[in-house]
This record gives C-alpha cells, structure tokens and sequence, in this order.
C-alpha cells in the first residue's frame, strides 16, 4: 500500500526536488546555506529515491482540503501540512485546528518539512493552537511573509524553518516552544522585531544571521523581547539593537540599549503598539513595540492607555519602537515623555504626525519620506529627527521648540513651509539644508544660534528674515541658496562666517543694521564673500572688519561688477582697504559723517562712479583709494581740512571733467593742499549734493525697516497705503535717502 500511495502521489518526489532547489538555488547557495552546512541540504535530496518507496513521503499528500495539502495518520487522526510543486500556497491562508476527510476528524498538528517552501505570494499564515511543530525549511523562501506569531502549542522549530523570509517584519514564539533550530530565521533581511517565549531553552547556529563574504555573520535586529527568566542557550546567537529582558542575568549581549522589566511577562497591546508595565501598582507603563499589521495604519501615542479597564499612564516611548512600520499613515503623540531614538525610523507611509512631547530623539522620524503635514511641539528636536521626512509630496511643518538638533529636518526635500515657534532658542548645524523646496524662513527673535549649514541648498528660498536675538551667521549658513534675493544682518549679529552666502546667486540686496559694535565678516577662502553674488544695493549701518589678504578674497565686496548702490552710515568710521575695489558697476554711494578714514584702493577699479561726497570728519584718505574712477563728474568734501591723501589717491580723476567742491572757509585749504589742488574747478558747496534729490520725479528704491526692498524706481508720491501695507519705508535715491512713515 505505501508503494501504491506514492504512485498515486508521484507529484510528491517532483516537490521535495523542487523545495531542495529552491534551498540550493533560489536561495541562492553562496549566501543562503552556509558552506559547511551544504551536506545537511544535499544529502535529503540524495535520499530521495529511498523516500519514494518509505511509507511516508516528506511532501506528499493524502488530501487537499480548502486549498491546503494534508498527509494523514489514521492511527492517531492527525494531519500533517505539506505542498506541491504545482499548486502553490498564496495571499493569506489559515490553517484549521482541525480538518475533516472522507468521514473521519483529524487535528493538524504539524507543518512538514518545506510545506510551503519558495511560496513567495504567501503573505500571512494563520497557525492553529493544535499545530505542536513546524518542520525543516517549512516556510523557506517565503519572501511575502511579513510577520507570524507561532501559537504556545508549538514545542519545536525547525532547521531554516524561516530561511530566506525577507518580508518577514515581525515574529512573536510562543511560551510553549522549547527550541529554535539552526538558521531558523537565517537572511530574514527585514526582520525588526522578535519576541521569545517564556519557555525557549534553546537557540540554535546563526538562528538569527545571514551569509556576507564567504561568512556567516549574525544579523542584528532592531528590537528583541527576552520573556524567558534563564537566558536561553545560545541566546548570545542573537544580536539587536534593543533587548528587553526581565533580569540582569542576560550578561555579554550585544545591543545599543538594554532594559531591564521585572514586569515583562505581563507586556500588553492596545491598538497596534505594545507596552510593558513599569509599576503595576502605580499604573505606569512604556511603549517598546508594534505588531506591523497591516491594517493598522493609525498609531495613538497618549498620555494614558487602557487595557482590560485599567488605565496606564505612558512614561516613555522606548527607542526602535515603531521602526520601520510602512504601514501606519498617520501619527498621534501627545504626551508628556520623551520618544526615543529611532522610534519612528523609516516609517515610510506616514503622511501627517501630530506631536506633542517633551524630547524627539535622534533619527526618530528618520526618512519618514510621505509626511504632507506636521505639528510638532517638544522641548527638544534631536538630530537628525526628520531627516529625508516629506520628500515626496508637498509638506508643511509646524515647529515648537526650544532647541532643533544637527541635520533635524535635513533633506526634506518636498517642505514649503516651515513656521518656527517663538520660543526657539538654538538651530543645530544642518537642520534645514537640503529643503529645496522651502519657499522662505522667519527666524523668532529668540533664537540666539544657527549652526554651519544650516539651510544650505535651500534652493527654493526667497527670503531669510533673522530675528533680533542671533548673535552669528555660521559658516555656509546661506550656502547655495540660490533664490535668495535679500538679507537683512540684525545689530546683534557680530559675525557671518566663511561661504555663507557662497552660491546665492540671486543677492542683490544686503543690510547691515545700524549699529554699535563692529560686524566681522570672513570669506569664501580666498574669494570675497559676496562673489557670486549679484549685489545692487549694500547697506551699512556700522563698522565692519575683514581680512585684506589675496588668501581671504581682499574684501566682501571685492569685484563685485553689479553692486550699483552702496549707503553707508555715521556709524561707520572707516572704509576698510580694498572695501569696494573693482566694483565697476558702482555708481552712487552716501557716506555718513562718521568716517575719519578712507583705505588703500577702497574705491579703486569703480569705473562708472560719478559722484562722490567725503563726510566732514575724514582725516586720511589711503593711497590710490580713487585709482582708476575715470568717470568721476562731481566730488564734494565737507571736511574743514583737506584730508591726507596716500600715493596716487585722487590721480586718476579726471581734472578737466570733474568738479570739487568745498566749503567756502576751506577753498583755500583746498586749493593748496597736496592732490586736491590738481584739481581745475574748484568751487564753494552750498550744502546741496544733487538738486535731482527734491524733484518729484526722483527715482527711489524703497525698502522696509527689515532690508528687504519693497520697491523699485518709485516716485515719492507713489509710496503710499494703496502699494504699500502701513508703516514705515527707507527711500534711498543715488544723492542720499530718506524715512517715509504711510
């Protein structure tokens, strides 16, 4: 009869070759099945012949019942599952307690040796609580499996039982299972949560590992939920980088973080997340893991929890918690606890987070890439908490904060808006660069730091307005933003750094507030800081210092071509060397009386300036600071008496063209001092630089108390409430400028 069973059956010695070569093969042999190990593969295969005349076929089958294959044992009425090659298992398939046949009961109580081998379309299994093994490579290959709980009844399981299961997220192991076999869960690449069961006493070779190189090499998973009280053997075979455990008897383990639970055999579940009891009788618990289901798209993180009508009170939210969940879509936090890092790490569906917390941990909403919309409010953001978040649809973020970690929202490509709350203090270095689609930035008053880079490669920003509290602009703050038109330096900033406003390829306009202390600007190494930068107006409201070397650029301004306009107040007193050396486009600049000295080569190169007035306090005016300003017409000097003038400072004005003028008690002074005297027209100043100034037609460039400029080429008369919102406006023309309140 056995002989004739497998005759009837002769599919069977096809599928058990076709489960060996999916072990051999579609595992891929140089990775799956480790090279020592081959033989124990090989040698059932090799056995098959002798198989086909045993009385009981590894794979054959006895009946097909609902689309699941049974061997039968009619002396004990139990089913046994298997496969076959031609009818593969799919979608989702629950297996029975119990199974009727041919008028007889039996109770499945196994899953047999590579019963669903290479089923790659299986997505979940549904194993019953009579099934007490599951067999060598049973699920091997089942690259659609994305998680399984194995019920209390199994005591065993099998040898690559698991092998190869890359969709597989998530295993929970009964109390009842006694051991886990070699390479049960071998390359089970996305494997990230794992929970044993209180009786396992044994782990099996590389249980838990993975073939690189020629070796196998233990795999580390995110999260691992020890429920035994004796550490199982081999329980060093299992690397993460969380370990629950309820003792400290679980010594040597390799893992970022260990937690010890005197209360963890009594973890619960409520709505997809899994906690564990802190205190029992002070009704506290933390979240530590989530059940990846499918179906469970919407994650409440609050302030209490109720399970069976006790409600817990949330103290944490533990690290790796919900990593890399692709099925929740939309988030709920609100608590008052820290979430941990990693927490929501790659939770790639996520499309809105409302959060409320004390502390975001590092990389906890890392890569979370299909957030549309985030309120988010804590004490702290920390690095890199959303990065390479909302990167694939338009998304605008609501940040409340004290302090936003390095790299915090790095990357986030697809974010338009952000809106800073007002109690941010501190921005980390990178928070922001990368957000190309970022249309602008309002930076709160409180805010007393930004880091380096922290909105490089804001492509897409228009405007940056910096708050009054800031105290630098780092290095490449601005660096490669290059729809920035216009920057406004607060009187509190004493520092922009090196590069950072290196690629801005569309500043024209740059205001330094007026001020009391000094500015210090640096370079882009041995270019001028504004190169690049297609300046038309600079406003300067106080002293500024830089270096004058060729390694640092000569100065910020140095060649800039398109800087048309320069204003510059009575705060400052000195024109630097070099300040505006070749700035062949520059054709106005006012000059506040502050400035007692002008430097070596200030105004050298500046080929279309026409006019120029030096303030009443100039003392010294560097060598060949004018050289080369040939198109010099009108030159007015305040200054009672004549300024020191360097070697070839005013040379190359042309004598005949342009026309000087002095006070009328000083036009002797004048006319014998040393190069002022060259000049053929000497004349008395009557006070007016350019009568232009008080015509109606006047041109202005109009900007608000912030720099930004609001108008161009406007007519004084046109500066009113029907263009303008109320307030109060800077109306600068070439000879000068002007406050207009409307």
């Amino acid at each position: 009869m056995a002989l004739l069973k497998h005759l009837k059956n002769e599919k069977s010695a096809h599928a058990e070759t076709s489960a060996m070569q999916y072990l051999t093969s579609s595992l891929d042999p140089t990775t799956i099945i480790p090279g020592h190990l081959i033989h124990t593969i090989i040698r059932p295969a090799l056995l098959l012949i002798l198989l086909l005349f045993s009385s009981f076929s590894a794979l054959a089958y006895d009946c097909e019942v609902d689309g699941i294959y049974y061997d039968l044992n009619n002396d004990d009425k139990t089913a046994r599952v298997t496969g076959i090659d031609n009818n593969r298992y799919s979608d989702d398939v629950v297996i029975p307690e119990n199974i009727a046949y041919d008028g007889t009961t039996y109770s499945v109580t196994s899953i047999g040796r590579f019963a669903f081998s290479g089923c790659s379309g299986l997505t979940s299994v549904t194993i019953p609580n009579s099934v007490t093994s599951i067999g060598f490579g049973a699920f091997s290959g089942c690259s659609g499996l994305t998680s399984v709980t194995i019920p209390n009844s199994v005591t065993s399981i099998g040898d690559y039982a698991f092998s190869g299961c890359s969709g597989l997220t998530s295993v929970t192991i009964g109390n009842s299972v006694t051991s886990i076999g070699d390479y049960a869960f071998y390359d089970c690449t996305g494997l990230h949560s794992l929970t044993i069961g209180t009786g396992v006493l044994s782990i099996g070779r590389y249980a838990i590992g993975y073939y690189k190189y020629g070796y196998n090499i233990k795999k580390t998973i995110e999260k691992v939920i020890w429920l035994p009280n004796t550490p199982p053997t081999g329980y060093s075979e299992v690397n993460s980088r969380v370990s629950y455990v309820a003792n400290d008897l679980y010594t040597g383990m390799s893992c970022e973080y260990k937690y010890i639970y005197k209360y963890l055999s009594s973890l619960f579940e409520v709505d997809g997340i899994r906690y564990v009891p802190v205190s029992p009788s002070e009704r506290t618990c933390d979240a530590i893991d989530c059940t990846y289901k499918q179906e469970q798209t919407d994650i409440s993180l609050c302030k209490t929890v109720s399970y069976k009508g006790v409600s817990m009170t949330l103290k944490d939210i533990k690290p790796y918690t919900c990593y890399n969940n692709t099925h929740i879509t939309k988030v709920i936090v609100n608590y008052e606890g820290n979430i941990g890092n990693y927490a929501f790490y790659d939770c790639s569906a996520i499309v809105s987070a409302d959060i409320t917390a004390e502390s975001i941990g590092d990389y906890a909403f890392y890569d979370c890439s299909a957030i549309v919309s985030a309120d988010i409010t804590a004490e702290s953001i920390g690095n890199y908490a959303f990065k390479e978040s909302a990167t694939k649809n338009e998304a605008t973020l609501k940040i409340v904060a004290n302090t936003i970690g390095e790299g915090a929202f790095s990357g986030c490509s697809k974010m338009t808006k952000a809106t800073l709350g007002e109690s941010l203090t501190s921005i980390g270095g990178s928070a922001f660069s990368g957000c190309t689609s970022l249309e602008g930035i309002t930076i709160p008053n409180s805010i007393e730091s930004i880091g380096s880079y922290a909105f490089e490669k804001c492509s897409a920003m228009t405007y940056a307005k910096i708050g009054s509290g800031l105290k630098a602009i780092q290095d490449h703050t601005f660096y490669s933003c290059s729809s920035l038109s216009s920057i406004n330096i607060p009187k509190n900033v004493s520092k922009i750094g090196d590069y950072a406003f290196d690629g801005c390829k569309s500043l024209a306009d740059v205001y330094i507030e007026d001020r009391e202390d000094e500015l210090s600007l640096r370079s882009n190494g041995s270019s001028p800081l504004f190169s690049g930068c297609p300046l038309k107006t600079v406003y300067i409201g106080g002293n500024i210092a830089y270096l004058t070397s060729s390694d640092n650029g000569y100065s910020p301004f140095y060649r800039n071509t398109s800087l048309e306009k320069v204003i510059i107040t009575d705060k400052e007193t000195e024109i630097s060397e070099n300040e505006f050396y070749g700035c062949t486009g520059l054709k106005y600049i006012t000059m506040g009386d502050g400035i007692e000295m002008i430097g070596d080569w200030a105004f050298s190169g500046c080929s279309s300036l026409d006019f120029f007035r030096v303030g009443s306090n100039v003392k010294t005016i560097g060598k060949e600071a004018f050289s080369d300003c040939t198109a010099m017409t009108k030159l007015i000097t305040t200054a009672p008496v004549p300024p020191t003038c360097g070697s070839q400072a005013l040379d190359d004005i042309n004598k005949w063209t342009c026309e000087l003028f002095v006070n009328k008690e000083s036009i002797d002074q004048y006319k014998a001092a040393e190069q002022w005297k060259e000049f053929f027209f000497i004349f008395e100043y009557d006070g007016v630089d350019d009568v232009s100034v008080d015509t109606p037609d006047a041109l202005y460039e109009v900007y608000n108390l912030q720099g930004i400029r609001v108008g161009s080429g406007m007519r004084e008369a046109e500066v009113t409430t029907d263009t303008l919102p109320h307030g109060v406006y800077i109306l600068v023309s070439p000879q000068g400028r002007k406050k207009l309140k409307i």
